[in-house]
């Protein structure tokens, strides 16, 4: 067992390293990864055990992600579930957040959730899909910023 698979065995989160061999059908996927499928219960008792600020920033880094991902046609499934991880992030972070970012977090969970509802049709076409890779990233930043680590 290499180190990432211990290591996302752990902690319940998909091995992202081996990303590009990835089968593109969820039934593939599954098999695939085996022990590496996400379980919620061990991601939010992961998640919570960070100050706001980590969490933030771990927003800010699965939005990096999404746009990153949404650059290869292969890996709809991967943002897919990108999304809606981060949509549980902001469930579980934004009621200890200021006001201000409470409303930010709210309207980009709804951002997500209307992407989430028409992927396929998103994902399927290619400038919907570089639309959706630009909000992610702008709103990466704006996350991070939100976060204050870019001040420390």
């Amino acid at each position: 067992m290499t180190l990432c698979e211990m290591d996302c065995k752990r902690i319940g989160f998909y091995c992202r390293h081996k990303i590009y061999n990835m089968p593109t059908s969820r039934r593939s996927r599954k098999k695939y990864y085996g022990w590496c499928m996400k379980n919620l219960t061990t991601i939010k008792a992961r998640y919570l055990r960070d100050d706001l600020t980590t969490r933030l920033g771990g927003l800010a880094a699965n939005l990096a992600r999404i746009k990153s991902f949404s650059n290869h046609p292969d890996h709809r499934d991967v943002v897919s579930d990108l999304l809606d991880e981060s949509k549980h992030f902001i469930e579980w972070t934004a009621a200890e957040a200021e006001y201000e970012t409470q409303v930010d977090l709210l309207k980009l969970q709804r951002l997500l959730v209307g992407w989430h509802r028409v992927w396929r049709d998103i994902w399927s076409d290619e400038n919907n899909r570089a639309d959706v890779a630009l909000q992610a990233g702008d709103w990466s930043k704006r996350v991070l910023e939100m976060s204050g680590l870019l001040g420390n």
